[in-house]
């Protein structure tokens, strides 16, 4: 519920479904595997699925870390709470298994070095439906080291070395990613 005046200010009081003013809410973008750009390096591989409404995917290795890369400007609500992300993928193959992704952060406000510091997150580990191309849900919430403002790259990179947690046999299609932050009302 919203409740305010549509004035030059737009001041505004958000209420949860009991009544309650929110104080924090969430921004979220998505990205698609065509909006990624591939280190020259183990870059996973973009590819058109064929079929009913042909559709883009970023193809990680079983045998290789592969990433991607996004990046996102932090916007000046940011409130220096949790930061989350989804990933949405499939098995390539009928096949079941595990996989096991990280998330590689490198944050740059002014005066930083674009190529600054990598801080990764492992994700939690994604499960497989046995049949190819059903949809799977992965999650984690993201070692924020940026504040508001920055500019931040955020790869995903299957740790498809990780023989314990990483069971996906064949490539994991990756088919869009949401990152998502806390801010102040």
């Amino acid at each position: 519920t919203l409740s305010g005046t549509l004035t030059a200010n737009r001041t505004w009081t958000i209420f949860d479904a009991s009544g309650s003013v929110i104080t924090s809410v969430s921004e979220c973008v998505y990205r698609e595997p065509t909006d990624a750009y591939l280190p020259v390096t183990n870059p996973a591989a973009l590819v058109t699925v064929a079929g009913n409404g042909a559709y883009p995917v970023l193809d990680f290795d079983a045998d290789t870390d592969e990433t991607a890369f996004w990046k996102i400007k932090i916007p000046s609500s940011y409130d220096g709470g949790n930061a989350t992300i989804e990933f949405y993928w499939h098995s390539a193959a009928a096949v079941t298994g595990t996989v096991d992704m990280v998330a590689d952060i490198v944050a740059v406000s002014d005066s930083d070095s674009e190529n600054g510091t990598v801080v990764s997150t492992n994700m939690v580990v994604s499960t497989a439906d046995p049949t190819a191309g059903d949809r799977q849900t992965g999650t984690g919430t993201l070692t924020t080291p940026f504040v508001a403002g920055d500019e931040v790259k955020i790869g995903l990179r299957r740790d498809a070395d990780d023989v314990t947690n990483d069971t996906l046999l064949g490539d994991m299609r990756l088919t869009g990613c949401q990152i998502c932050w806390s801010r102040g009302s």
